[in-house]
């Protein structure tokens, strides 16, 4: 089996903590023990690089290519916040959409069902009353493989809890999150993320579909082999199965990145969280309001999850 996804990110309050001695010893232990072939690491202190760097291989096959700080990793769910919540954020800085409207208003077919009074705002924090997954229904979903079949099935399925009243994780949330934005958009929310985000920062290794977009399987890191499904190595597409089901493209998941790119866009979150002037890639005063959000049912923010380490906070995503 082929596991290889591990990029790190540390934030600077825990510095004096690191000893990147062992660090470096804990990583290549592992990889000589088989633990995983490869991985990337990057710890930004006062929003730059402090330190970054790349081990092992794409496999356990010593002659397989070297992971190098521009190897594409599968993103999975940090797709919902490095991508899909920066769009909603793009979204309401253009004056085109607000934390409290109702998904009715973009999406016809959720009008007249459980889900139709749903808000912006309870997809981002995961209080919308979604089924965390498919349970049941995965199996047939699976087995059909249908982009259609999927999307139903998730509007299709009982409210698990009165929107806004408590959290529970969903990547339905952020499926229909996407929709949303290619609604409003009028185009897929890969190109949109591509317009207003990685085209301007000139971020061209942080990308949905890779293969698709000239990248060779040299310079992506490999997930599993799917014995279930799939029944090959998941190698250069999402390994998220609803979001193979949605042609890799999901609001969920599919986004794929190197250290490289990622450390610089998670640099222009870290700044702008900071600042109160927006600039042409982010406005930072919507940011603020994301970052600084306050639920009394859980401790997500909207979109990133919050946490404390001693006295400072961390923003992240599990």
């Amino acid at each position: 089996m082929y596991i290889i996804l591990a990029i790190l990110f540390l934030g600077c309050y825990i510095l004096p903590e690191i000893n990147i001695q062992k660090l470096e010893h804990i990583i290549t232990n592992s990889i000589e023990n088989k633990l995983f072939p490869g991985t990337s690491v990057a710890i930004i202190c006062d929003n730059q690089p402090f330190y970054k760097n790349s081990f092992g291989n794409l496999t356990y096959n010593s002659d397989s290519p070297k992971i190098t700080n521009d190897t594409l990793f599968d993103l999975a769910s940090l797709t919902k916040v490095i991508c899909t919540t920066s769009c909603i954020m793009k979204l309401i800085e253009l004056g085109l959409i607000n934390l409290d409207d109702k998904t009715a208003k973009y999406l016809d077919e959720l009008r007249n069902t459980d889900k139709q009074d749903i808000t912006i705002e309870q997809l981002l924090n995961h209080s919308s009353g979604l089924a965390a997954d498919l349970a049941s229904d995965q199996q047939e979903v699976f087995k059909k493989w249908d982009a259609q079949y999927l999307w139903q099935t998730i509007l299709q399925k009982p409210l698990e809890y009165t929107p806004g009243t408590k959290s529970n994780y969903s990547d339905f949330d952020f499926i229909i999150l996407g929709k949303i934005v290619e609604r409003i958009s009028g185009i897929s929310l890969d190109n949109f993320f591509e317009k207003y985000f990685t085209k301007k920062m000139n971020l061209k290794n942080l990308v949905f579909n890779p293969l698709e977009n000239g990248f060779l399987l040299s310079g992506i890191a490999p997930t599993e082999f799917d014995n279930k499904y799939r029944k090959r190595l998941i190698h250069g597409f999402v390994h998220d199965e609803k979001a193979a089901i949605l042609n890799g493209v999901a609001g969920h998941a599919g986004l794929f990145g190197s250290i490289n790119d990622v450390t610089e866009f998670m640099k222009m979150i870290l700044n702008k969280s900071q600042e109160a002037t927006p600039d042409k890639i982010l406005a930072a005063e919507i940011l603020q309001k994301f970052l600084n959000y306050k639920d009394k049912y859980n401790n997500f923010k909207l979109g990133w999850k919050y946490g404390i380490h001693r006295i400072k906070p961390k923003y992240e995503h599990l």
